[in-house]
């Protein structure tokens, strides 16, 4: 939705003000309708989700990582899911979610990882991982650790650590600025498509 204001109220020239959706807000039909993912790919994220598959979800800022990962949340109706995150992006008032926000030196991203893990989360969801925090979330993706859904912006240090994932999943702004899912790879058949 957005805003337009001409001349004469608007003396330099017309005004356009556009507001997008709050990412925490959106749904896997939402992404749909916006041409970031298809059906098939909407759908294999949710059974991954489901079956508490570990995935890695890697683009640059402002790709999408933060929609994609709130519409994962968000359709996942049955499960605990804790979510964590540099600033508040989930907006989640759903009981069974958990939502821990990294605030002051105190509650870095490592600490908050920890923390969520001994929650005991069907699901854990975490948000603008740097590489910083990549060794906490090695600990999550360690033999055994299942259900983590993280989001880093490095292609780099997705490729490193795809062998530890299920499912590595690739957003990218296209030159006509939307954000698109431009590669999912299935880590243990070691297949991509998109």
């Amino acid at each position: 939705s957005g805003t337009v204001v001409f001349p004469p109220a608007a003396p330099q020239g017309p005004v356009l003000a556009m507001r997008r959706a709050e990412p925490g807000t959106a749904t896997f039909d939402r992404l749909m309708s916006a041409g970031m993912l298809n059906r098939a790919m909407a759908d294999l994220l949710r059974l991954a989700a489901r079956c508490r598959l570990n995935v890695l979800v890697a683009g640059p800022p402002g790709s999408g990582k933060t929609a994609l990962l709130a519409a994962i949340a968000r359709d996942i109706d049955d499960a605990r899911v804790v979510t964590v995150a540099r600033h508040r992006a989930f907006r989640a008032s759903i009981p069974a979610r958990i939502e821990l926000v990294a605030q002051g030196s105190d509650t870095t991203i490592p600490v908050l990882l920890g923390a969520a893990a001994g929650l005991r989360p069907d699901v854990l969801i975490a948000d603008s991982l740097q590489a910083s925090d990549v060794p906490a979330l090695v600990e999550r993706f360690a033999p055994g650790g299942r259900g983590t859904i993280a989001a880093i912006e490095s292609a780099a240090l997705a490729a490193g650590m795809a062998h530890m994932v299920d499912l590595v999943v690739r957003l990218a702004r296209g030159s006509d600025g939307r954000q698109r899912v431009v590669a999912m790879q299935d880590c243990a058949a070691d297949m991509v498509f998109a």
